[in-house]
């Protein structure tokens, strides 16, 4: 995401926290929900950040784990951190899905986060067929936990390089 993204995204926050202090805004759990999910998906955009760094590649507002694996590949230093991250992004498991349900907040405000390749493409075929997914509680505490768990485990393995 970059800065005029973030924002366009601010203000529409503010803007929600404005309409809910007014009584006349979406439902305080419906707000939350975006917030935990785009909260969760810029977590796991650090983590790709990072790993970048760790291989040397470049990471910018667009690039996923695919990307960067094939990057990896190409270059004949496959990292399994970011194969295992491509397959969690193309799969039809909790990150896919987090994925797609921030690419879906972010398109809802007008804002072009710059998601590409299989993600988005995944993310497409899915916005056609199911409505959105925002976490109630438990589902939001589901997907803190594994994204807690998984980046916990990289960053384990990252000190080990």
């Amino acid at each position: 995401m970059n800065l005029q993204q973030r924002v366009v995204q601010k203000l529409h926050y503010a803007e929600i926290e404005l309409q809910l202090l007014a009584g006349d805004g979406p439902s305080l759990a419906a707000a939350l929900s975006e917030s935990i999910v785009l909260h969760l998906a810029g977590a796991y955009r650090a983590l790709l950040r990072e790993l970048a760094g760790h291989c040397k590649l470049p990471c910018g507002p667009g690039t996923d784990a695919v990307w960067l694996d094939e990057q990896c590949r190409r270059r004949r230093q496959p990292c399994p951190e970011l194969a295992e991250l491509a397959e969690l992004e193309q799969g039809s498991g909790w990150l896919a899905t987090l994925l797609h349900s921030a690419r879906h907040c972010l398109d809802s405000i007008g804002c072009e986060q710059g998601w590409s390749g299989p993600v988005a493409m995944a993310g497409a075929a899915q916005s056609s067929q199911s409505p959105p997914l925002l976490p109630d509680l438990q589902l939001g505490r589901e997907w803190h936990a594994q994204l807690a768990s998984l980046v916990e485990r990289l960053h384990e393995t990252m000190r080990e390089w």
